[in-house]
């Protein structure tokens, strides 16, 4: 393909760049098992191994606590050849690291700002596997988890109506063997006007025909039509 395609070498690099950096091997995490956060050798051994440097990582820490960049504020104050102090401050909490130059300032001041703001771990290998490349879920994976949960539970069934329905069945199956199971037979449906339920009108209605128990009344007689009466 190379011999075909004289831009395949472009177009192949280009394509490996936007997909992102490839998740770090949990061989080379192994590495940065006993280097501590605070190691002024990490920037160098992070440029070696394609890993992200410690200013980067403080960044995507950011980015993941939807803090702004712009609330990190860093300054250089300089005493001397190859003797100056970096500091690096986000909102209340500030650190404050000598360096040789600023390049090494921010980074090493960034790693005792992480270690600042995640006490609770101590190894730099903690750091990577919580904000190194391949830590971050991927979006689209999550957006599809979360439309199926959502499916989900539109097509689930409602509990509540399944329990009401059970309860209206062992209702009526002790009403049938109160009756000794030969009052109805099974497989029929029958309504009793006495069982029908009474219906509350308001009380501007002007009808009170379902607020009682309807009664047995005889069918009203018709007046003779005036043709009978002719006759």
């Amino acid at each position: 393909l190379a011999r075909l395609i004289p831009d395949f070498e472009k177009i192949v690099g280009s394509d490996s760049q936007s997909n992102g950096p490839s998740p770090a091997s949990e061989r080379d995490l192994q590495l940065f098992d006993s280097i501590a956060i605070t190691d002024p050798r990490l920037y160098e051994l992070s440029v070696r191994m394609a890993l992200p440097t410690p200013y980067n990582l403080l960044l995507e820490c950011l980015n993941r606590s939807c803090v702004p960049e712009s609330d990190l504020k860093s300054n250089m104050i300089s005493q001397g050849r190859n003797k100056h102090f970096f500091t690096l401050q986000l909102n209340e909490r500030s650190v404050k690291v000598p360096c040789k130059n600023k390049r090494e300032g921010r980074h090493l001041a960034a790693q005792h700002l992480l270690a600042r703001l995640h006490p609770e771990v101590t190894m730099w290998s903690d750091l990577l596997r919580m904000y190194g490349p391949g830590s971050k879920p991927d979006k689209k994976t999550e957006l599809e988890t979360i439309q199926g949960a959502q499916a989900q539970e539109k097509s689930a069934v409602k509990t509540s109506l399944i329990r009401l329905l059970k309860a209206k069945m062992h209702e009526l199956a002790a009403q049938w063997e109160e009756n000794g199971g030969s009052a109805h037979p099974k497989g029929k449906f029958f309504v009793s006007p006495d069982s029908l339920p009474v219906v509350t009108f308001h009380p501007d209605s002007k009808t009170d025909l379902y607020n009682s128990i309807p009664e047995n009344s005889t069918s009203p007689t018709l007046p003779p039509s005036p043709n009978a009466a002719s006759d």
